[in-house]
């Protein structure tokens, strides 16, 4: 799978965008059991949980709507004088899970490559952050009940299949987190059920937040993944614009008072409030924040740095003919000026000398390079300090034939 567009097969993306994204719930029957044994499969779940370090809450258990309390299946461990705390007691999980309980495993793209290699794929055709949850649902069993996300959802069913209901309408328009899901505010038998229908290995389904639905296991056990999609929004980047507002003078000064009621004054901050708006519209201050909204984003992906360490170790060994390339799926901007250039990824702003723009253009077109095929405006030398900055960095790495 190598694009947004081959997981939404036969959609395509703008497609997607246009017609169903934030607006509608998608569904998406492949009839092919093997779509995505390549992304995640039963065997790599399986390996996971036989592992006995795992901690809450990269594991929780839920059954009919409830989380289940840690003492049921977590236990610390004395480790000299430390301890290793809220360690899940992987035999109490199996025992639990066989009594109907759901085991979720949070976050997993975070130790598994190739969900990791998917999801960062995916945020480097969206500027979008993704998150997967795996849901291991006993046969004849329910997780949740009735509910909404507060944000939206890919679902991929991976194993057996599970019975999905969607309600409308949707109580809260695209709710935010400020506005979680409250059974006791939202009566379930005043919606509508606007679609049944069972989810099989190989489907794809979309629901979008605010969405209320639930999905329970039929005659066979269950899992499918979770892939949460977590973007920018506008209340977001005002809010951030607000923020950073303390960098105009003029936003700095005490609101009105009113002189008789010694209380702030809201019919002049009512009238004077333009007046502010159009100071962050102002000269080059809003092109400013946006491109630091624009870094702090990168700053959310999540890296790939396997083979890293080996290469951290062998930098001194280093040869002018030694082949690298670009991280795959690596988010990254690059800027330039008449002074110098520079690569901005994750949490890290990386500057070169002008003279570098032509070396940096090849590396990052994503092709097998090493120091003597880069440009030749530079020295060998000079080209070889750029490969072991950005090597150090973890921007590129090692070629492996």
């Amino acid at each position: 799978m190598n694009s947004f567009t081959d997981f939404l097969n036969p959609i395509s993306k703008q497609d997607f965008l246009e017609q169903y994204y934030e607006k509608q719930f998608f569904l998406l029957e492949r009839n092919n059991i093997h779509f995505y044994e390549t992304i995640l499969n039963v065997n790599d779940i399986d390996k996971y949980l036989s592992n006995h370090d795992i901690e809450y809450p990269s594991v929780r258990l839920v059954k009919n709507g409830k989380e289940l309390d840690g003492d049921l299946y977590l236990k610390n461990i004395n480790y000299g004088t430390a301890m290793f705390e809220g360690l899940v007691d992987t035999d109490k999980m199996f025992q639990l899970y066989c009594l109907g309980s759901t085991i979720i495993i949070q976050g997993l793209d975070r130790s598994n490559k190739a969900l990791g290699d998917f999801c960062r794929k995916l945020s480097v055709e969206l500027p979008f952050t993704f998150q997967s949850n795996i849901y291991i649902t006993p046969n004849d069993s329910k997780g949740f009940e009735s509910h909404y996300d507060t944000h939206d959802v890919f679902v991929m069913q991976i194993k057996g299949k599970k019975r999905w209901q969607l309600f409308e309408p949707n109580p809260v328009t695209l709710p935010t987190k400020m506005e979680k899901f409250d059974s006791k505010r939202t009566n379930i038998s005043n919606l509508k059920l606007l679609k049944e229908f069972d989810l099989n290995v190989g489907d794809l389904l979309y629901i979008p937040r605010g969405m209320i639905h639930n999905a329970r296991s039929l005659s066979e056990d269950s899992i499918h993944i979770t892939l949460g999609v977590f973007p920018e929004k506008w209340f977001d980047l005002f809010r951030y614009v607000a923020n950073e507002s303390y960098q105009i003078d003029e936003m700095k000064y005490t609101l009105p008072i009113h002189s008789k009621t010694s209380r702030f004054d809201t019919e002049i901050i009512k009238r004077e409030l333009k007046k502010y708006f159009d100071l962050l519209l102002e000269g080059d201050y809003l092109d400013k924040v946006l491109n630091q909204f624009a870094q702090d984003n990168l700053r959310k992906r999540k890296s790939d740095d396997q083979g890293r360490l080996c290469d951290l170790i062998n930098l001194e060994n280093i040869k002018y003919s030694t082949e690298f390339i670009l991280r795959s799926n690596i988010v990254y901007d690059y800027y330039k000026n008449n002074i110098h250039c520079e690569i901005r990824f994750y949490s890290k702003i990386i500057k070169f000398p002008l003279p570098v723009d032509n070396t940096l253009i090849t590396i990052l077109s994503g092709k097998v390079f090493s120091c003597e095929s880069l440009d030749q405006i530079l020295s060998l030398e000079s080209r070889l300090v750029v490969v072991k900055k950005l090597l150090k960095e973890g921007f590129i790495k090692t070629y492996d034939k």
